[in-house]
């Protein structure tokens, strides 16, 4: 029987179990991949940045040896580690997304500051995987199942159960504050809201619509019509009030 000894930093911490959660030993028989014995602790692939072992980095197909010394880290928002990081660069687009199927509120949310997100409430595990990969999209989830899966390129467990503290963790994630474009997007479909004339829409408004508004937008995808009345309103207090909660 061979051992090594693994500790886990930052956020990492909180994906394993409490007896985990300092340097800790590991018993494994033969030479198993790190990738494995990370997973097999409840820490996806996606949530790792850097691996260390024995002070020098590693690459997931690194096979343990007995007395090896594994450090293992998050990603660093605000640190560009990719010249030290021998692990797969998480590089698609940052803002595009495809959200699993418990995360419906979180995906208006995201849509509501501008954000391109995929979300079908059939999908199963398969359908978000081969959308995140054909369309480059960073898969969004509490199913940490879907991103031990060998075929997930790049995602991001999200931790709490509440919509606004989803929100704020994937904006700190992929430090998307600088790029947040309220209402560019339908919250419907996705699709990107356009202007319209105000002569364009006659005959598909509610009646006297267009004697109190005169700037009309549309969905480019599903033809949805949107003007600045109550419901305009009320999302721009949200999304105040978003600001209030997650800044």
């Amino acid at each position: 029987m061979n051992s090594c000894f693994v500790r886990y930093y930052g956020n990492l911490k909180e994906l394993t179990g409490r007896e985990k959660r300092e340097r800790h030993e590991i018993l494994f028989n033969g030479s198993p991949g790190i990738k494995d014995v990370v997973e097999s602790e409840g820490v996806p692939h996606t949530e790792v940045g850097l691996i260390i072992v024995n002070s020098l980095p590693a690459e997931w197909q690194y096979r343990l040896k007995d007395g090896d010394d594994c450090a293992v880290y998050p990603f660093f928002r605000d640190l560009d580690i990719r010249s030290v990081s021998r692990l797969p660069a998480q590089d698609y687009p940052e803002g595009r997304f495809v959200l699993d199927i418990h995360l419906g509120s979180l995906c208006k949310y995201l849509r509501m500051l501008g954000f391109d997100c995929y979300y079908n409430s059939g999908f199963k595990d398969r359908d978000i995987i081969t959308v995140a990969n054909k369309e480059s999209r960073f898969i969004l989830t509490r199913d940490r199942g879907i991103l031990k899966n060998g075929a997930v390129l790049c995602g991001c467990l999200i931790r709490s159960i509440h919509p606004l503290e989803q929100l704020h963790q994937v904006l700190e994630r992929f430090g998307l504050y600088s790029k947040i474009r309220p209402l560019i997007r339908c919250l419907k479909c996705n699709g990107v809201i356009e202007s319209i004339p105000s002569d364009s829409v006659t005959g598909m408004l509610p009646e006297n619509t267009k004697k109190y508004y005169n700037d009309f937008y549309r969905c480019v995808s599903c033809g949805t019509i949107y003007w600045k009345g109550s419901h305009y309103e009320n999302m721009i207090k949200m999304i105040e009030g978003l600001f209030a909660l997650i800044l």
